[in-house]
């Protein structure tokens, strides 16, 4: 132990300087800046505390689009069947094509709408319980439809731009083998091997810088385009803290999904055509609402670290 370390406090990880001691003035009721243990066990308080209620506000959005999903899985075929028919005629693609494309997209374009409300529940939910509230679900929801298209419009722009980002560094690299031909053939493939790295350290550099962005469209009415910079400045020195919170947020995530996985796989191998990964998509509200806490907790981290804000009082 250093001597800027408190006793009981959980160790700072290695990247990170420890938080200032206790001693620094508070910035707010139980609100000061912490390392990435004390995040992260912060998070899991939050999960504790508002476990029954974080479940219901994920389990309204989650079980209905479950059973969406299911639905479609087992019936969208045979309902666009005739529609993929007349579109596809004597050219490409196959009616078997495209019933399999509105198949696998109508889901997906489901999931996306849903998570834009969700999430915005989701961090409400959490902002309220780690202030020490219970609030009710109808009125995180209530509040939760006003963040709905700045998260959609917002989700659509961080795509973009970390998409086209790293597309673009890799066509980079695949223009550098074209260039360098045969007669090159080994620099053109270390151009290409660089450029997915590249690829991965700018995209993942933008995905940190822009972490928090849908907290603060949540916490503080920010539009899409201002949540993403005041993002992006509130994650100045603290890169690596959210890098580390983040990674091991994913981890922790994929591991209980992973477990959560082959439990529902279990119990939905003697389920009908599409219904098979019903009992999963089930069990995965369990956990649903994990990566909405830590956003939430490290964004009220950042704000106290970066500018001395207190949390909001509740409004709920």
């Amino acid at each position: 132990m250093t001597g800027t370390e408190e006793p009981g406090r959980p160790p700072a990880f290695a990247w990170e300087a420890p938080a200032p001691p206790a001693s620094t003035p508070p910035l707010a009721a139980g609100m000061r800046p912490m390392n990435s243990g004390e995040i992260l066990r912060r998070a899991v308080g939050v999960y504790r505390r508002g476990f029954a209620l974080l479940l219901l506000v994920t389990a309204l959005v989650n079980v209905p689009l479950a059973v969406i999903n299911a639905l479609i899985g087992s019936r969208v075929a045979n309902i666009l069947t005739p529609f993929a028919d007349y579109l596809a005629g004597t050219t490409e693609p196959t009616p078997a094509e495209i019933e399999r494309f509105i198949s696998d997209a109508l889901p997906a374009i489901v999931s996306w709408l849903a998570g834009a409300i969700l999430t915005p529940a989701l961090i409400l939910a959490s902002s309220e319980v780690d202030a020490g509230g219970q609030p009710k679900v109808g009125d995180v929801y209530r509040r939760a439809f006003g963040s709905f298209l700045a998260i959609l419009v917002g989700g659509f722009v961080v795509g973009l731009v970390v998409g086209a980002v790293f597309l673009g560094i890799i066509v980079l690299g695949v223009l550098i083998l074209i260039v360098a031909g045969d007669q090159a053939v080994g620099l053109g493939i270390l151009g290409v091997v660089v450029a997915f790295v590249v690829a991965f350290v700018v995209a993942g550099y933008i995905s940190v810088r822009w972490a928090v962005w849908p907290a603060a469209v949540v916490l503080e009415g920010k539009g899409p385009l201002e949540a993403l910079g005041r993002a992006w400045r509130l994650a100045k020195g603290s890169l690596w803290r959210i890098a580390g919170v983040t990674f091991v947020t994913a981890v922790a995530a994929g591991i209980a999904g992973l477990a959560l996985g082959i439990v529902g796989g279990a119990l939905g191998a003697a389920l009908p055509a599409g219904w098979e990964g019903f009992p999963t998509e089930l069990l995965m509200i369990l956990v649903g609402s994990w990566s909405a806490i830590v956003t939430t907790v490290l964004f009220l981290d950042l704000r106290v670290r970066s500018e001395g804000i207190p949390p909001a009082p509740s409004s709920l």
